[in-house]
């Protein structure tokens, strides 16, 4: 809770199988991005109460963007990942046709980003 707002944070991570040995990723689960966002996003919202859900996502820029017209109940996207340096952030309709803001910072501390809600 922070600001007498009640607040949800969903971790998803890239399927990184390809970058560690066989022994490693094979005790690594590889879940539906879609199926788990859309799953944490519900009982966050609707059991946890949370008025905002925030969706940290290290899957890539271009997966973030893809990803939310699949989802219902996020209210914001931090991404990274793929090292993408972006201007502004971007604004992706959910299933429900609301506006997610979709965010990225870049890489190794070059940029800052700094997401003010209301």
């Amino acid at each position: 809770e922070r600001g007498g707002f009640r607040i949800g944070i969903i971790g998803l991570e890239a399927d990184l199988s390809s970058n560690v040995s066989a022994t490693i990723s094979s005790r690594i689960p590889q879940l539906d991005d879609v199926e788990v966002t859309n799953r944490w996003a519900e009982y966050l919202r609707d059991t946890e109460k949370c008025d905002l859900v925030i969706l940290l996502s290290h899957i890539g820029y271009e997966e973030d963007r893809k990803l939310v017209p699949q989802t219902r109940n996020l209210d914001l996207v931090i991404g990274g990942h793929s090292h993408t340096f972006v201007d502004e952030m971007i604004y992706v309709r959910d299933l429900d046709g609301r506006k997610v803001p979709v965010v990225t910072d870049g890489c190794f501390g070059v940029e800052m980003g700094e997401v003010k809600i209301y």
